[in-house]
């Protein structure tokens, strides 16, 4: 164990290789195996391999395996686990456990529960899970798998696949939902808020994307009906009692105030629909179209609402349509200053895309709006100021507002490059990741200590 020079009033209590750096004052290591403190007044109870860095003040680390907090991340604490990190600058920062997790890069507040590969920002927490992403300020994703919050204050509660990509926007949980829209709600499977104040709720009967029309709009798909139960006080509309079964079964034609009603029997009724007089049975007049089945159908209607001609259609490319893909890496840049592909050698889900395992290129098959979501871990083997970047291609094109990047300057120093954006691709079109850096010392990291390379989500939205 060693306690370097100008390391005032260090302490290590115990342990094999552990070291408190030079100028680490009443800094303390527990115990443990080659544990790493540089920051002042902070402390590493035990473990192996954890590391706190220079410029660094009043942070902990509780154990663990290969924990970092990096320079410029005060007040921050891991309790354990294995591999997560908290970034340059993300002071007062919290990781429960689980295993690589990320605190952002400047993600100043932020928190990470536990799970794996969840990742938050400024303020804002994930409970758990699995490849949560929480970058949106005061932003929350309380659990479940691949869920974005990118909305300031927005919150998902859990589920898959789902976004809360508006302010104050909310998804509490199920399938594949978007609250896109400024404090709206989307929940259920496939729900879309995307208008502001919007509330969607999406039954399972259907998968494709059941989106609101209008701002501040109440949206419902139940395919198995509707029930309130009021205990008998009924309902109004706009101010306007709602006729219940209760109030059409007492009916008296006493208190009919206008109109005619004969005998207190209703009429005959004439013309598209017919019934006999006093009865409320009727039959409907019969129009040319054969009855039947038709699949994806084409069908032709009147000034009154009637079918007059339908006949078959071809069926589309399926609505469901999402990618989960990572490359566990690493990937070097082989020129410098010059893009090159990224590619992915696993799919862990993908849906309405098509990609060859350890290639770049991802064909779409349906046309839609589309939310994309990477995040690179870049790292130098050089210790001089070296820049990487990320951008998406979009049949050859750069995508506007994909380009993310970092500058580094320690040799195997890592850095998330992350960026959220949206894309409007139709069927056919294709799809694909580029690095480049400024030196060919620069690359993605990947391997069991840092986790994947590169990770990448795509859902249609719209």
């Amino acid at each position: 164990n060693t306690i370097q020079a100008a390391a005032y009033d260090g302490v290590v209590g115990g342990g094999v290789a552990n070291t408190i750096q030079g100028g680490a004052s009443e800094s303390v290591i527990a115990g443990g195996i080659q544990n790493t403190n540089g920051g002042y007044c902070s402390a590493i109870g035990g473990g192996n391999g954890n590391i706190i860095q220079t410029s660094v003040e009043y942070s902990t680390i509780a154990g663990g395996v290969w924990n970092v907090i990096q320079g410029g991340a005060g007040d921050s604490i891991i309790a354990g686990g294995y591999n997560n990190i908290v970034q340059t600058s993300a002071s007062v920062g919290t990781i429960g456990g689980g295993m690589f997790n990320k605190i952002s890069t400047n993600g100043s507040g932020g928190t990470v529960g536990g799970g794996q590969y969840n990742q938050s920002g400024l303020y804002a927490t994930v409970g758990g899970g699995e490849f949560n992403t929480s970058p949106g300020f005061d932003a929350t994703v309380g659990g479940g798998y691949a869920n974005l919050s990118s909305g300031g204050r927005a919150t998902v509660g859990g589920g898959l696949f789902n976004v809360a990509g508006g302010y104050c926007a909310t998804v509490p949980g199920g399938t594949e939902n978007q609250a896109t829209g400024d404090y709206s709600f989307a929940a259920g499977q496939y729900a879309s808020a995307i208008y502001s104040g919007s509330f969607v709720w999406a039954d399972a009967s259907a998968s494709q994307a059941f989106n609101s029309t209008a701002p501040n709009q109440f949206s419902v798909r139940s395919g198995g009906g509707v029930r309130f139960e009021t205990a008998g006080a009924g309902m109004t509309l706009d101010g306007q009692n709602v006729a219940t079964f209760n109030r059409i079964t007492n009916l008296d034609a006493s208190v009919i105030t206008s109109g005619t009603l004969a005998n207190g029997r209703m009429p005959g009724l004439t013309g598209d629909v017919t019934s006999a007089a006093g009865s409320v049975a009727t039959t409907l007049a019969n129009t040319t179209v054969t009855p039947g089945i038709y699949s994806a159908a084409n069908i032709t209607v009147d000034s009154k609402g009637r079918i007059t001609a339908a006949a078959n259609g071809s069926v589309g490319a399926p609505s469901g349509n999402y990618v989960s893909a990572y490359d566990s890496g690493p990937q070097t840049v082989a020129a410098a200053n010059a893009y090159q592909d990224i590619t992915f050698g696993t799919d862990t889900l993908m849906d309405g895309w098509t990609h060859t395992s350890g290639t770049a290129t991802y064909t779409n098959v349906q046309t839609g709006l589309y939310l994309i979501q990477y995040t690179g871990v870049a790292t130098i083997s050089a210790s001089s100021a070296i820049s990487v970047s990320m951008r998406a291609m979009l049949n050859g094109t750069g995508v506007s507002g994909s380009s993310a990047g970092v500058v580094m300057t320690v040799s195997g120093q890592t850095s998330d490059i992350s960026r959220s954006f949206l894309v409007s691709a139709t069927a056919g079109d294709t799809l694909k990741l580029q690095l480049r850096g400024s030196s060919t010392s620069a690359g993605l990291a990947g391997g069991s200590i840092v986790g994947p390379a590169v990770t990448m989500t795509i859902v249609r939205i719209q």
